[in-house]
């Protein structure tokens, strides 16, 4: 899969470029207007959302544009910055088992990196 670009994106307390979120030796899921808490935080993997309910906005659609992603995608970067995966809205049992698969099972609450918005 392709290495993911760094569109512009907007936090809730500054502007960014997505390379930023991704910087450290950690996966980095990205969901797009999906329903925070559908998938649970665990120990090295930090999780974003983009849409009212997200910690990141994309007020000029660059991520959009970059992307193309629909309602409820999740998109999984690698450590090293590559895409790992897209997991489309309904595929959330297959995306906990491939972060089972790449060593990141075991969500448990209270442990993990979730980025509230």
């Amino acid at each position: 899969m392709p290495r993911s670009v760094g569109p512009p994106v907007n936090r809730a307390d500054c502007s960014s470029r997505l390379f930023e979120l991704f910087r450290g030796g950690h996966w980095t899921l990205l969901g797009y207007q999906v329903e925070r808490g559908s998938v649970q935080p665990r120990p090295g993997l930090h999780i974003h959302a983009f849409g009212p309910q997200g910690d990141l906005f994309d007020v000029a659609g660059h991520f959009f544009d970059a992307y193309n992603p629909a309602v409820g995608d999740w998109l999984l970067v690698r450590p090293d910055g590559y895409m790992g995966a897209i997991f489309a809205a309904g595929e959330v049992a297959m995306l906990e088992a491939y972060l089972e698969q790449v060593g990141l099972g075991g969500a448990a609450a209270g442990q993990g990196d979730l980025l509230q918005g």
